[in-house]
């Protein structure tokens, strides 16, 4: 079985954590219902429960010292996808950067393009790996919380 991980935005530090997501209610003068991140070693954080992703387990196509397999993927990521666009009929190449936030819908994590709508980023990525031409390619470029003009 596969281990579900998560991430949120510490509502203390600001700072991106990540493992295992849980809510409970608080019990307090008024309940409160509070959501929390604890990873492997048991630390717990309380963070916004709106910054809460769930890990797609895909990752981008971007090789760095820091992520030599390629940035992990999540849910509210901006996945930044590269078209390749030939012009008929001269055969001018050119490309399309389209910045996607990663969602969950109907069963599985897609790319959503304004104007086009949601394609599944298993799919996306798939043919990224058989394209030699890199027909499309992608990467994350941030996500919608830290982010938010890159929607526009």
């Amino acid at each position: 079985m596969r281990k579900t991980k998560f991430r949120g935005q510490d509502i203390y530090t600001k700072k991106w954590v990540y493992g295992y997501f849980s809510e409970c209610i608080e019990p307090m003068d008024e309940p409160v219902c509070l959501s929390y991140i604890t990873d492997i070693e048991n630390n717990s954080w309380i963070v916004y429960p709106e910054t809460v992703g769930q890990c797609t387990g895909v990752t981008d196509k971007k090789r760095t010292d820091e992520f030599p397999e390629g940035q992990e993927i999540y849910e509210g990521d901006l996945f930044e996808r590269r078209i390749s666009m030939i012009e008929i009929p001269t055969g001018k190449q050119s490309y399309v950067y389209i910045n996607c936030p990663v969602v969950f819908d109907d069963g599985c994590f897609k790319a959503y393009e304004q104007g086009w709508g949601h394609f599944n980023l298993k799919d996306i990525l798939y043919w990224q790996n058989k394209a030699e031409d890199h027909f499309t390619t992608g990467e994350i470029i941030g996500n919608i919380h830290d982010n938010p003009e890159l929607l526009k």
